[in-house]
């Protein structure tokens, strides 16, 4: 997952040609998004895009566009995403699906998927390294503690020095 507005500050370099990119917009030509096409281009990265305006520059530039577009909002002003924003969700889950019986995934498939995650987090592998960076903080506070009160008594008979020069 890369955010558009983070790409911009380094994460663009995560994109490569063999992902496929997936982006999202309504109507409006977004900034973030649209800065990000020069590069996809460049790295010839797939890009699948649902868009609800076919005329943007996002939909032109991809890959394939699925028209997620809207008659109207359920918003009664019009400008809060919501019909627009169900439709998106549908499209995703049906795409998901789609893949799922396109590449045969099964409960099978699931439950192996599940202990390969639960192996890379690792959860008592990330207790212990919680408990290892508590007790650093732990000594490290004790350390800033101990330099504080150095600091204290060196301040104290520095102000002794200057009353005693002061007699």
């Amino acid at each position: 997952f890369v955010h558009p507005g983070e790409a911009s500050h380094g994460d663009l370099g995560m994109i490569t040609p063999d992902d496929v990119v997936i982006a999202l917009s309504n109507s409006r030509e977004t900034d973030e998004i649209v800065a990000l096409l020069p590069v996809i281009k460049r790295l010839n990265t797939p890009l699948i895009t649902l868009t609800g305006n076919q005329d943007s520059t996002l939909a032109k530039s991809s890959t394939v566009n699925i028209d997620v577009s809207v008659e109207k909002e359920a918003c009664p002003l019009g400008l809060a995403p919501t019909s627009s924003t169900t439709a998106t969700l549908a499209m995703g889950d049906a795409i998901s699906i789609a893949l799922l019986e396109t590449r045969g995934f099964n409960e099978n498939d699931l439950i192996e998927f599940d202990e390969k995650i639960k192996k890379f987090l690792n959860l008592e592998n990330t207790k212990k390294i919680n408990e290892e960076i508590e007790d650093e903080l732990i000594e490290a506070e004790k350390k800033y503690n101990a330099i504080n009160q150095n600091l204290k008594e060196i301040q104290l008979k520095l102000s002794g020095l200057k009353e005693n020069k002061a007699r």
